[in-house]
Parts: C-alpha cells; structure tokens; sequence
C-alpha cells in the first residue's frame, strides 16, 4: 500500500509539473487536447485537465492550419506518453499486481500451516507422523483451540474466590496478556511415546540380563542335579 501511495504521489507531481510548464509556455498553451478538451487558460484548469485526461489519455498538440508540429511540441507530447502513460501507470499496474499476488501467497502460508501445523502447541504434522501419530486426531481430542477459547469465556465468567489454583494461573497470565500457559512444543501424546521409545533399549537390557541370570541359574542346577546323581550312585 505504501509503494501504491508513494508512486500516486509521484505521478500527481510530474503531471503538476507538465500542466504547469504547458500553462507557462506559451507555445504549449491552448494548442494540445486531452480526451477531446481545450483548456489551459489558468494553472488550476490546466492542472485539472492533466489530472483528469492525461492518465488515461495521451495528450495531442494541435498546430493552427496546416503546418506541421514543432519540435518542442512533438518532444513534450513523447515525454508525457512516456514518462506518465507508460511508465508511471505501468508501475502502478505492477504494484497492485505484485501486491495481490502477495497477499494471496500469505494466505495460501496460513492454510497451509493450520493443515500441517497444530495451533496450540505449534507442532507439525511430520513429527506427529514420526511417533504413528494422526495430526487430525490431536487436533480434536487434545488441543482443540475451541475449547481454549471456551475455558477463557468461562473463567471470565468465574469468581476470583471460586478459583482452583491452576485456574487462577491461567487467568494471571490472561490478564498480563501472556502465553506462558500454552504447551508449546509440547504434547502429551508425543512425551508418552517419546518416553516409550527411549524406555525401549533399556528394557532390551533388562531382557537380556534377565536372560543371562536364568542362563546362570539353569547351569547352578544342572551342576546341582549331577553332584546328587554322583552321591547316589556311590550309595
């Protein structure tokens, strides 16, 4: 918007200052048309014929009888198509174009973070997809963002004195306007598989030594059934 503004005001100030030099020269004045209109009797007409004609016309000298167009003219004439028909609308056209362009790119951003994105705790989908996890599914069950807005609505609603201590937590950071109460990068569900998956190598261990004492324990006996066998036989 502000490029849009800045070059607005830039295109007022070059037509302010054509209008002013063919009101000054008297070579210029009264002998060109804008859209069919002839009048540069004072600087403010002239101005408002510029303003009014010339940004979506280019303006036309117009010599007495027959005889061709001087110089000055034909180059005022080219300058003004130039300068203010080409350039200067062309580069309005581009902002507003460039403009659009990128507030469409910003909303295909937001669409595509709420989709891949939870919007309480601020993880994405693929870290959900790591652990077997349905991003769909957390975002229902465990951080539905509605139910955050409901839970504020209610303890608007509640007494100071009614409060439980987490309750009155919340609503301290509520009204200090802070978000220290979010679980962000955090998820219940992911810290238990989380937990789960890093238990898993320690258990392997466990296993494994269990394993090793029933191996142990398993030689003692046999060791002990064959010291009894031998006292048998020799009785």
């Amino acid at each position: 918007l502000n490029k849009v503004v800045a070059t607005l005001v830039m295109t007022c100030i070059l037509v302010y200052w054509f209008a002013m030099y063919a009101f000054w020269d008297p070579g210029f004045r009264n002998k060109y048309t804008l859209g069919g209109k002839m009048d540069c009797g004072s600087l403010l007409s002239c101005v408002e014929v510029h303003v009014e004609y010339g940004l979506s016309n280019s303006l036309t000298w117009e010599e007495a009888g027959a005889v061709p167009a001087e110089f000055d003219t034909v180059t005022g004439h080219f300058l003004f198509y130039i300068v203010i028909n080409l350039i200067m609308v062309a580069i309005i056209s581009g902002i507003i174009i460039d403009t659009f362009s990128e507030l469409r790119q910003a909303n295909e951003q937001i669409l595509a973070d709420n989709n891949d994105r939870c919007f309480i705790c601020n993880i994405d989908r693929e870290e959900f997809e790591q652990y077997g996890l349905s991003l769909k599914t957390h975002i229902k069950n465990d951080h539905n963002m509605w139910q955050y807005v409901w839970f504020r609505v209610y303890l608007q609603d509640l007494s100071v004195t009614d409060m439980t201590g987490q309750e009155q937590y919340v609503w301290d950071n509520l009204i200090h306007k802070s978000i220290a109460f979010y679980p962000l990068k955090k998820a219940l569900v992911i810290e238990g598989k989380y937990k789960e998956k890093k238990d898993l190598p320690n258990l392997f261990v466990k296993v494994s030594q269990m394993q090793n004492q029933l191996t142990t324990l398993s030689n003692k006996i046999d060791n002990i059934d064959d010291f009894l066998n031998y006292y048998r036989d020799r009785s």
